[in-house]
């Protein structure tokens, strides 16, 4: 018996117990519990078919880049080459505002109180930072 089998008997079992006070004594206990089970099975078997059909949009949990000590060795090498970037190629006000907002996760409200200027300068400054950092991975990935 595999697990699906088992949680429709079990659920099978279940809602009949939860619509014991419904229950009609001179009523087939059998048609009920066949009733219950039938429509559990088709149920299952939509889901299924719904899987199927989306399997290719359905991200894998399962599995995670520290799985692969490869991919680790590259996401390192990434924010390493990231870190560097936001270091040496950004302005000051530039490098505050992204260190700000990605690294120590503030709003663009925030960000504004802290540095004195409006939300929309974030924004704007926010913006042409990854923009910026972009293109240099990009550059540098080639």
């Amino acid at each position: 018996m595999c697990q699906n089998d088992l949680d429709i008997t079990q659920e099978t079992f279940l809602r009949v117990w939860k619509s014991r006070e419904k229950i009609i004594p001179e009523k087939s206990f059998f048609s009920l519990i066949a009733r219950i089970s039938t429509n559990l099975c088709y149920d299952h078997f939509r889901h299924l078919e719904v899987r199927n059909r989306h399997k290719d949009q359905i991200p894998d949990f399962a599995k995670s880049h520290y799985d692969n000590p490869e991919s680790m060795t590259d996401l390192e090498d990434l924010q390493e080459k990231i870190q560097k970037l936001v270091n040496n190629e950004l302005p000051e006000k530039c490098r505050n505002i992204f260190i700000l907002s990605r690294i120590e996760e503030k709003t663009n409200t925030e960000i504004a109180e802290i540095l004195s200027v409006s939300t929309g300068r974030v924004s704007q400054i926010k913006s042409a930072a990854i923009a910026t950092l972009r293109k240099k991975i990009e550059l540098e990935l080639k």
